[in-house]
């Protein structure tokens, strides 16, 4: 029980200092990533674990900038495109 409610106000918290810092959208990035630092475990030490979290996060930034680029891009190119035909 502690665990679990030490959890949520961590979450919160997050929430609460990027809505005080005006980064509303950021808040909710911020709390998956400190759910997915804290409730994935890595076994093994540290070094390990900083490696790992190293890759799984150059991983989900190639992979978000290839749906950006490929799936969802940006309105600018659109309009290039657009004023080219």
């Amino acid at each position: 029980m502690g665990t679990t409610l030490l959890y949520g106000l961590s979450v919160a918290l997050c929430l609460f200092v990027c809505s005080a810092l005006a980064f509303d959208k950021a808040g909710r990035l911020a709390a998956v990533a400190l759910s997915i630092i804290v409730l994935v475990k890595i076994d093994g030490g540290p070094a390990q674990a900083a490696i790992a979290r190293f890759l799984e996060v150059g991983l989900g930034i190639v992979v978000a900038l290839a749906v950006t680029l490929l799936v969802f891009p940006p309105r600018s190119a659109k309009l290039q495109v657009n004023a080219a035909t």
